[in-house]
């Protein structure tokens, strides 16, 4: 039967999609049966989204995996990976369980907010008030379904800052502060080194999306001089993702230099990483079959 729900499930994928899987199964059998099994067992909640978002193809699925792949590089506990599973959280919601665990909340503190109750914003405020220590009579303020994300934001500046909650009201506005900054005190919560944060920070020329697969390969294990094969403006984000992936999943050298080449489209230099994997594919399948078959 697990068998049969892994071929289920991986006949179902699309390339895109199914390359992810394999790379949790190279990480970690039994985590990966874990998401190969939600998968099988939810399947019209990932249809129903696909459908919602056709304008991309299987970009939420995509999406959806690529969070668990971040959770297999940083060495998630089953524990951490039953909560990111236990209900059918959309990306956007998934995303702030995820934040949670890399800024350094426990399982019990995550668990405040991973429920359908809140929507992805809600969320968001909480777990600032978590990561910033909020007291617990305070927090429970917050944790409150029926307030907006903007009101909760409102009261945690008011305790931040001492000032009452109707002049928080008055006066409640997004601070205007240049997104290379956001992204450095994100880098420094997430332990990134100073040497690291530079690689995006020290000059303002990347785009929000550049700066993101700049960080991705430092959470990912890519060391600072193979960030650096990428971390260039002449590479647009997409480029800088293929280039990245090509880096995480081990292609040749050979390969790498082919890829690593900002006029070469995002098409060809997938069609150049995938095929350089598509042996070490096969062997993971076949792993992976095995696998499941002594699991009977």
């Amino acid at each position: 039967m697990k068998k049969e729900i892994f071929r289920i499930v991986m006949n179902t994928l699309s390339y895109d999609c199914d390359e992810l899987v394999y790379k949790m199964i190279e990480l970690d059998m039994d985590k990966a049966y874990l998401v190969i099994k939600k998968l099988h067992d939810n399947g019209k909640f990932f249809k129903d989204k696909m459908k919602e978002e056709d304008d991309v193809p299987n970009g939420f699925l995509y999406n959806y995996l690529n969070g668990f792949l971040h959770a297999f590089y940083n060495n998630y506990t089953t524990s951490q990976l039953n909560l990111m599973l236990s209900d059918n959280f959309i990306n956007s919601e998934l995303n702030q369980i995820i934040q949670g665990f890399d800024e350094g909340l426990g399982l019990s503190e995550v668990k405040l907010y991973a429920t359908k109750e809140f929507n992805s914003e809600q969320m968001r405020q909480i777990r600032l008030a978590l990561v910033q220590g909020l007291p617990l009579k305070k927090l429970h303020m917050i944790m409150n379904p029926n307030l907006s994300a903007k009101k909760m934001e409102a009261m945690l500046n008011c305790f931040k800052c001492g000032l009452s909650i109707e002049q928080i009201e008055a006066l409640a506005c997004y601070d205007p502060r240049l997104y290379s900054m956001t992204y450095v005190r994100r880098g420094l919560k997430l332990g990134l080194s100073n040497e690291q944060i530079d690689t995006f920070a020290k000059k303002e020329v990347f785009s929000s999306f550049q700066i993101d697969e700049i960080i991705l390969g430092y959470l990912h294990g890519l060391s600072l001089r193979e960030v650096k094969i990428y971390a260039k403006p002449c590479f647009g984000y997409p480029q800088m993702e293929q280039i990245r992936l090509a880096l995480e999943y081990g292609v040749s050298q050979e390969d790498l230099n082919i890829i690593a080449n900002p006029d070469m489209n995002i098409h060809a230099m997938k069609d150049v990483r995938c095929n350089s994997l598509a042996e070490k594919r096969k062997c993971l399948r076949k792993k992976m079959e095995a696998f499941v078959e002594n699991k009977k």
